[in-house]
């Protein structure tokens, strides 16, 4: 049976930032329940995609520090060279059959288990965590915040010495960008807090770093959650809109 040619545009190229993946065809973000725990699984999962003709292929969420350990669940993480070296099986074998390799970090804020690490989360505000046992996050100061991009930044470098071409900055899920971007999440009187572009700060900065850090090397993605379904208490699609836009104007990103 021919295919419709109102497809046809599916199987065409697309460019997203310096890279070029083959087809509009992308696996989003999602567990599998390897992480880099299980890197021949993690390898040979993502590779059965790749291998079928998919154009991009991406990691479950990936921690970047040990205060983001998200144990008792299974996720991939990029603490370390041994980590690279695990996810490093990931991307060869996604590259082997042509697509692109993407990887999503990840830092939980108060809503990182931490039970392997017991290290404590740090977050927009001093608070609990929504739905993790006696976990209890500690408020960034602005020495905390320029250390928390620093392992962002080192993380990405990670990620590029892991082969992957996109490189995620994942705040969705009330995760740490939601609990800056959310006004219910983040009560600060200094410059991160109240109007929606100072909530944006913190983001906004980040991805400035990663941007400047792998260069050429890699494509910046940026995800959070658009309505936090809270009504005017939370953060909506209007001031959503907005922090993409600006986000935009400073070109601090290839895909969202």
């Amino acid at each position: 049976m021919k295919r419709d040619p109102k497809h046809d545009i599916l199987f065409e190229p697309i460019k997203i930032g310096p890279k070029t993946m083959k087809n509009r065809f992308y696996q989003v973000p999602h567990c599998i329940g390897s992480g880099s725990e299980k890197p021949g699984a993690q390898a040979g999962h993502r590779g059965v995609k790749a291998e079928g003709g998919w154009g991009g292929i991406c990691t479950e969420y990936c921690s970047i520090a040990t205060e983001a350990d998200d144990c008792h669940r299974v996720s991939a993480r990029i603490w370390d060279d041994g980590d690279v070296h695990n996810l490093r099986h990931m991307t060869d074998t996604v590259h082997k059959y042509g697509a692109l390799a993407a990887v999503e970090l990840y830092y939980g804020g108060n809503n990182s288990a931490n039970l392997e690490s017991r290290a404590i989360p740090m977050s927009s505000m001093g608070m609990p965590g929504e739905f993790e046992y006696l976990v209890y996050a500690h408020q960034m100061d602005h020495d905390d915040i320029k250390l928390l991009i620093q392992k962002y930044v080192t993380a990405a470098k990670r990620s590029i010495q892991a082969g992957f071409d996109i490189i995620y900055l994942y705040g969705g899920h009330n995760f740490l960008g939601m609990q800056f971007l959310n006004p219910a999440l983040n009560l600060r009187t200094d410059e991160y807090g109240g109007a929606v572009e100072n909530r944006a700060r913190f983001w906004l900065e980040t991805l400035a770093a990663l941007k400047k850090a792998v260069g050429h090397e890699a494509a910046i993605a940026t995800r959070f959650s658009i309505d936090s379904l809270l009504g005017p208490g939370g953060i909506e699609r209007e001031e959503s809109f907005r922090t993409l836009e600006m986000i935009s104007n400073e070109g601090l990103f290839d895909v969202a």
